[in-house]
């Protein structure tokens, strides 16, 4: 499923960096169930909304990615968790 991989890659790089930020993994984790699950019930109710969702999300992989090289880390995933959180639960 391409929409769930930018979060798979997220969770996985926000696994392996230092808890030294005030966003842990664990948060990271938490953040990516909260998401996925809401992601499968928009599946299910308004696939209209998952689906500009799903592009939001896309393009945020990328910035996520960027965000974990230049060493902005977990801040920078967790704040997207959140704002793609708030998007979906309009």
């Amino acid at each position: 499923m391409k929409i769930l991989m930018p979060f798979a890659v997220a969770g996985l790089l926000a696994v392996s960096a230092a808890n030294a930020f005030a966003c842990t993994a664990q948060d990271v984790q938490a953040k990516a169930m909260q998401v996925s699950q809401k992601m499968q019930e928009l599946a299910q109710k308004d696939s209209n909304k998952l689906q500009a969702i799903s592009a939001k999300a896309q393009e945020g992989g990328q910035k996520l990615q960027a965000a974990m090289a230049s060493g902005k880390g977990l801040e920078e995933v967790c704040k997207y968790y959140d704002e793609l959180l708030a998007e979906m639960n309009k």
